[in-house]
């Protein structure tokens, strides 16, 4: 997608990155799957909200 033209350009972009390579190696990534249903009463019963004061 990086190195494709947007509709209105008839050139293919030239692009520069602040660090080279673009991309590194930041060791094994994990995937996590909520694979279940929960009924619930409120949506938002399943998670923990809490708030506060910023100036505290």
């Amino acid at each position: 997608m990086l190195h494709l033209p947007t509709p209105d350009m008839d050139h293919l972009p030239s692009l520069a990155f602040a660090t080279s390579p673009a991309e590194s190696e930041r060791g094994a990534a994990y995937a996590f799957v909520l694979n279940h249903v929960v009924d619930v009463d409120e949506p938002a019963g399943m998670f923990r909200i809490e708030m506060g004061d910023s100036r505290d």
